[in-house]
């Protein structure tokens, strides 16, 4: 499982076309897809392979597996 991460929200990879994330505005939990989701990041936000508070407009994305 992958989640895309910035401060104070957390996007959940659910499959390699869908994501999962809270919408306070849609009410509850929503899917959406994976590449809308990213395009729409991407429009603000800056990724980074290292979580930096002093930079707030960047995103991580981190695999989280069990082994």
């Amino acid at each position: 499982m992958d989640l895309i991460v910035w401060k104070g929200h957390i996007i959940i990879v659910y499959d390699d076309k869908t994501t999962i994330e809270s919408s306070h505005s849609a009410g509850g939990v929503v899917r959406k897809s994976l590449n809308s989701v990213l395009k729409n990041i991407m429009k603000s936000r800056v990724p980074v392979n290292d979580w930096n508070d002093n930079m707030p407009k960047s995103f991580v994305i981190r695999r989280w597996f069990k082994e």
